[in-house]
């Protein structure tokens, strides 16, 4: 099977996020002006090798009006990473869910103290830890978003601006494959159309060129994207559990699948029905991470570049 060069991959990268910002605005009214905001948050590009730790720096804006509440703010680890312990997070966070298996994402949330005024920005720094696990280069990506909090009465009139992909830039020198069966997983997810109702199917295809078949199982995790929840009214795939359950917009879902071994040159899909979440509206291409790796120590894939991927949805905006 070609491999993708780093160069490509950031490209492609881009060029997803470049799609991503051509989205139609989205607006919220409030019942009362004064509770009108809009937040925005970005996330600096951080540049490691893997088994260096390192800082990531948010900057949350708000563009509009004063916050009267407390603003919410949640990062998403990029694969392969977890958060660094040996340094403490800043005043106000809180690990929300942890994972020290690095294929699947850390959550951390943090809560921003009201009176965040028009133009006014606040700024922090989450401690990575770039795991040894990682084995390419180029860019890898979590998410990061920020909204009013739960119980807040501030309403925020443009969820769009609201999250942003967490890029890391992985640099060499990278770890040494390690011994085992080789095997050469990869992970496809074409994007889903949310349809009138808030629903949407998210079939994702995976599989193994080989060389070897699978001794153990196949792991794939999904992050739900910003303002998109699991569909509780449907059923996951067999193997598949919902890791970290959280309904509030601002939070993502975590679902781990884990498979049966697969064959040389096996391919299988897999669907995860989606809905949108309640209590606001976000238009355009939204996604978060989703990763495929052995689930056993048994198995090592050389070669990484085809096992990160988006978890991606459409959404069109029908509010004008």
């Amino acid at each position: 099977m070609p491999r993708s060069s780093p160069f490509r991959l950031l490209v492609c990268s881009l060029a997803v996020l470049a799609t991503g910002t051509v989205a139609s605005p989205s607006y919220a009214e409030p019942a009362d002006d004064s509770t009108a905001v809009d937040l925005s948050v970005k996330a600096d590009i951080v540049q490691q090798a893997p088994g260096i730790t390192g800082q990531q720096k948010i900057t949350v804006t708000n563009q509009q009006g004063t916050t009267t509440g407390k603003t919410l703010l949640t990062y998403v680890t990029p694969p392969y990473t977890n958060i660094d312990r040996a340094v403490p997070l800043p005043s106000g966070c809180v690990m929300r869910y942890q994972n020290l298996d690095p294929t699947v994402p850390e959550v951390v949330v943090c809560e921003l103290p009201a009176g965040l005024g028009e133009k006014e920005r606040t700024e922090l720094s989450i401690p990575i830890d770039v795991t040894p696990r990682a084995r390419i280069t180029g860019m890898v990506r979590g998410v990061v978003d920020a909204v009013p909090a739960e119980g807040s009465s501030d309403t925020d009139v443009n969820l769009n601006d609201n999250w942003m992909p967490a890029y890391l830039s992985l640099t060499r020198p990278t770890p040494q494959t390690p011994d085992g069966n080789k095997t050469g997983l990869y992970l496809s997810v074409p994007m889903a159309t949310l349809a009138e109702d808030g629903t949407a199917e998210v079939t994702s295809t995976y599989g193994n060129v080989g060389p070897a078949a699978g001794v153990g199982a196949t792991q794939v995790t999904v992050v739900t994207p910003f303002a998109v929840n699991v569909d509780r009214d449907k059923p996951l795939p067999d193997g598949c559990a919902i890791a970290l359950q959280e309904p509030f917009l601002g939070i993502p879902e975590i679902v781990v699948c884990t498979f049966p071994a697969l064959a040389a040159k096996e391919q299988r899909t897999f669907t995860v029905p989606v809905r949108a979440a309640s209590g606001g509206h976000a238009a355009g291409l939204l996604f978060g991470p989703a990763l495929i790796a052995p689930a056993s120590p048994e198995d090592v894939d050389p070669d990484q570049t085809d096992n990160v991927s988006s978890f991606a949805v459409l959404a069109p905006n029908r509010t004008s």
